[in-house]
């Protein structure tokens, strides 16, 4: 199985970022973390981060991408910076710009936020027991942390790590104000929801 995973990032998750990096490594083919070079109420992002995560990771593909607010990108919905869906976005846009690097080769995409660190083992464990090839889509539940990845939540939620077969991710529904809850909804066949 191979897969893909892009990691959307932003310097508030310096705290986590690491513990994220070393979950996906034993289950990734290939690791993209995108950021965009300002935070989405436009105040320029702290882009030494980056820097620093690609000289500590130099196995893992970083890109930084041109935040604007009047250019938006793809077949973007109409909204504007004064819009409540206007950070949806660009979340949506730190998943569409890394997509081109991942070629039909892959079997899957994992779409994982900066903060949402991957229990390998579990993630092994969990596909040791169902048949990967039937379904299309398979969202994770997630733990939220505080401070640190190892002040972690007692109990989880259900809008964690989505992740869908490559041949199932279409750009334009990637980019979408909804986010990772609406790329589920649209995706064609059988899906679940693991939640542990």
């Amino acid at each position: 199985m191979k897969i893909g995973v892009i990691v959307s990032y932003c310097s508030y998750d310096w705290r986590t970022i690491d513990a994220v990096l070393e979950g996906l490594r034993p289950i990734a083919s290939s690791i993209v973390v995108s950021a965009s070079t300002h935070f989405f109420d436009g105040i320029p992002e702290e882009s030494h981060h980056l820097q620093n995560l690609a000289q500590l990771h130099p196995d893992i593909q970083f890109i930084e991408y041109l935040y604007s607010e009047k250019t938006l990108y793809g077949l973007a919905p109409a909204v504007a910076p004064s819009d409540s869906d206007w950070a949806h976005y660009w979340h949506s846009v730190s998943r569409y710009v890394p997509l081109p690097l991942f070629d039909a080769s892959f079997d899957w995409i994992l779409f994982v936020d900066a903060d949402e660190v991957i229990d390998p083992s579990g993630f092994k464990a969990f596909f040791a027991t169902i048949s990967e090839k039937d379904y299309q889509a398979i969202r994770f539940g997630s733990y939220f942390y505080f401070r640190s990845a190892r002040y972690r939540a007692l109990s989880g939620h259900s809008h964690g790590p989505l992740m869908i077969r490559r041949s199932q991710v279409r750009p334009e529904e990637v980019l979408d104000v909804g986010e990772r809850r609406n790329l589920m909804e649209k995706i064609v066949g059988k899906k679940i929801h693991f939640l542990r």
